[in-house]
Formats: C-alpha cells, structure tokens, sequence
C-alpha cells in the first residue's frame, strides 16, 4: 500500500503543533540561563565581597551571609541547583577568606564564625536544591498539561480530521525531529520533512508490520513515553487509512468485475447477430446454390460481407477497449490536416448519404491520425446508424480563436434526451438510439478516450430539427 505522502496537513496543524513544540528539553533549563547563573557567581559575589570589605566590615557577619544567601538563592533561581551548590560554596570561601577573623586565611577562631558558616553553607545548599525542585516540577507540571492536551485532543478528533500526515507533522514539530515516516515492511509510505540518509534515530512499533520511523536527536524518558503515546494516535490514522484505501480497492475491483460481466454478455449479443446472419448467408449459398438467381446470389454475399465487416469493427473496438483500460494506448501527436482525415472516414464510410463541408484551408490539427482516423470512423458509423433512411450525416469545421479546431458530425434521427448525454460514453450504456436496442455503444466509448488521449473533448448537443450532434474539439499547431 502506497499513501499519499505529499498531503498537506489540516491547516489547524500549525496552531496545534505550536502548543507540543515546546514539549521536548524542557526538564534541563536552557543554556542561556546556565551562563547568565556562572556570569552572577563569577560577577555578583565578588562583587558583593569587594563591597563588603571596602565598606570595612561594616555590618556583622551573620548579616553579610544573609546576604550571600540571597545571590545564592539567585543563582540557583537563574541557573538551577548545580550552580546554585557552587554559589555557595563560592560564597562561603569568599566570607571565610575575606571577611572572617583571621582574614585570608581558612582558618576561623571563633566559634560563632564557624556555627555561621556551616550554617550558612547548610541552608544555601537546601535552598539551591529546593528552588531546583520547585522549577522542575513547575516545567514538569506544565510538560504534563502540554502531553495531556496534545493526546486528549489527538484521542477526541474524529478519524476523517486525524490524518496521518497531520498527526506526523505534529510529532516532528513536538520534539524538534527533522524527519517522521510512517513505514510497513520496510518501505516508506507517509513522510513528513526533510529528505534523510542513514538509518533512523527512533523506530516504534505502530500496528502489524508498521513503523514509525524518525530522523533527529535521540529520546530517553519523557519524551519517549510521549512519543509512543502519539504513536497510538498516529497507528489510528494509519489504519484507517489502510482501511479506507482497501475499501476503494475492493469496490473498484467489484465495479471492475461487473463492468466485464457485463462487457461480456452485450458482445455475446453483438457477437451472435452477425454470427447468425453469416452463418444462414452462407447456408443459403451451399444448401441452395443451384436454385439460386443471380440477384439472390449477389444478396447473400452481401449479407455475408456487411456481417463480417460489422465482426472486424466489433473486434477492433474491443482491441481499443482493452488497450484503454489497460493504460497502454500508444499516442503520436503530430500535424494532421483535418480535411483529408474527414476524406478517409467518408470513403470507408457504410453509407454514402454524407454531407461534407470541411474548408481546406483550415491550420493543421495537433493529435494523432491513426486515433483520429477511429474517432472519426466510429462518430461517422454513430451518425449513419441513427439518421434514419433518408436523412444525411452532416460533417462540419472550423477554427474558433485561433487556438482550436471543431469538427460536428450531425445526424437528422430520433436524437437522444439529454438526461442520457452523460452516459453516452460509457461502454456499459447501450448504443445512442432514443430506445435501447441492447446494442454496446463501444464506438463513443472508444471516441472519448481516444480524444481525451489526444488532449481534445467532445461533447454531444442537439441537432436543429431534430437528432444528434457531436462536436469534437482539437488543438491546433502552433
């Protein structure tokens, strides 16, 4: 199965994939925020420090430490708790150093020095480690809320919305992936993204031999978990997909078997009537022959030679039937003047009740002459059938802008009501007679794919007075 990996994703997928994009990094804090927390420890506490001392110690220990204690808390607030353990630390060598008796020494004499400092050391410890607790469960909960509206909605929306391409596009964004594939047995069957190389980052598991398959930075923990969460989502689509494109298959195959069914019993019916005239033609010619006259003679080879000829147009419309629906008409396209193919198709025409007004100036036609040779046989054969015994066919032409050349074949029959125009060509609708005659109207079946091979319409229409038209239309050489 091959789906369509071009398709655009629903235009709400951008606004939904601007709530997950965020979903991926977040437990470790940015690098920005880890500089600015060293650019304070490496800038804020000696500062304080040259402050404190340049002020001559004016306030008492216990009081510079509280407010060490407050960078510190910065620090930790800024750049999470490793920086904010090393703050400390930091802050407690600085007020050891420089502002504790002995001064520039490790050395602390007093007792109350000492207490302060471990105290100090304590509790800027806690305090980094709490304020990096509390940030993390802040971006937790909210990665949380992000991951419960992602897969909420992505559980409620309907199947004919959750479109596989969407829901891959949602993933790549959400974790910043370059590449996301849907793959059934090894081979790629949705993608969104850039073109990638190389084996796959991620492969998960999504229904049967499925795969989602993703080319970026690996994944760990929570955003693994996530991930296999919209894998669930992403498997729903894929099967419905499949499921629908089956279904497609399956009726096409069925309207395939009943149009050969039927194809089948209307050219055993148009296949018998020549057979059995032939065959009583050429029984009346051996059983009889010597009681025969000449003119009885002369009629039942006639019989005998219209009979065959309608089984060679039978055959070759059924050639060019097959080859139609089987995709593998050949096409020629080159110049073809249009008088002289009208000149043909009159000539190996069954009647000689045709009217003919096609100008021999006209600009050359772009198509090819062996199919415009059939179109022009078979709407001519259309046209005789119907016009009735005393009316002519009428062949018409002309340029229209330039640009297109038309060709009306008309006949003077009973017509047909125009409810029934848009099954003219199908090969399934009986011959164009205002009653169906049971005949297979292959001809105009024929007439249609041949011209939509040529890049050409044709269109039926009604003929003043009564009967049918139909207007071919061509391009012309440029």
């Amino acid at each position: 199965m091959r789906l369509r990996a071009d398709k655009k994703p629903e235009t709400s997928e951008a606004g939904r994939s601007a709530s997950a994009s965020t979903v991926r990094g977040q437990v470790g804090l940015p690098l920005s925020r880890r500089v600015s927390g060293l650019a304070m420890i490496l800038g804020l506490l000696p500062g304080m420090t040259a402050l404190f001392v340049s002020t001559g110690r004016a306030l008492s220990l216990a009081s510079m430490l509280l407010l060490y204690l407050l960078a510190v808390v910065l620090v930790a607030v800024v750049g999470g708790a490793a920086l904010g353990v090393t703050g400390a630390v930091v802050a407690n060598l600085l007020a050891n150093w420089f502002l504790t008796p002995p001064y520039h020494t490790l050395v602390v004499d007093q007792r109350d020095a000492v207490i302060s400092l471990i105290v100090f050391g304590l509790v800027a410890l806690l305090v980094s480690v709490t304020v990096e607790m509390a940030a993390r469960q802040r971006v937790t909960s909210e990665r949380h809320r992000v991951e419960l509206h992602v897969l909420s909605r992505l559980a409620a929306e309907p199947m004919s919305e959750a479109t596989l391409p969407a829901i891959l596009a949602e993933i790549r964004a959400a974790f910043g992936l370059t590449t996301t594939a849907v793959a059934d047995d090894g081979e790629v069957v949705a993608s969104v993204g850039l073109p990638s190389s190389g084996p796959p980052s991620v492969r998960e598991p999504l229904a049967g031999t499925a795969e989602l398959w993703a080319w970026g930075p690996p994944m760990f923990g929570a955003d693994l978990h996530l991930l296999r969460a919209m894998c669930a989502a992403a498997a729903r689509a894929y099967e419905g997909e499949t499921l629908v494109e089956r279904a497609e298959q399956a009726e096409r195959l069925e309207s395939v078997d009943q149009a050969r069914a039927a194809l089948l019993a209307a050219v055993g019916h148009d296949l018998r009537t020549p057979i059995a005239t032939t065959k009583a033609a050429v029984s009346g010619l051996t059983t009889a022959r010597s009681s025969l006259t000449v003119q009885e003679h002369s009629e039942l080879l006639a019989t005998i030679e219209a009979s065959t000829s309608r089984l060679d147009d039978l055959v070759s419309n059924l050639l060019d039937i097959s080859r139609l629906q089987a995709g593998v008409l050949s096409v020629q396209m080159q110049p073809v003047a249009l008088d002289a193919a009208v000149a043909r198709a009159v000539l190996h025409a069954e009647s000689a009740k045709i009217d003919v007004a096609v100008p021999d100036d006209l600009p050359l036609a772009w198509c090819d002459p062996v199919l415009l040779d059939r179109v022009l046989a078979n709407l001519l054969d259309n046209g005789v059938r119907h016009a009735g015994t005393s009316a002519a066919v009428e062949i018409s032409a002309g340029c229209r802008e330039a640009s297109r050349l038309w060709l009306c074949v008309a006949d003077h029959g009973q017509g047909v009501p125009v409810e029934r125009w848009p099954t003219l060509f199908s090969a399934l609708q009986p011959s164009a007679d205002s009653q169906p005659s049971g005949r297979l109207g292959l001809g105009l079946a024929i007439v249609r794919g041949f011209v939509d091979a040529m890049g050409g319409t044709v269109t039926p229409s009604e003929t003043p007075g009564g009967g049918l038209t139909m207007t071919l239309s061509l391009a012309v050489v440029r």
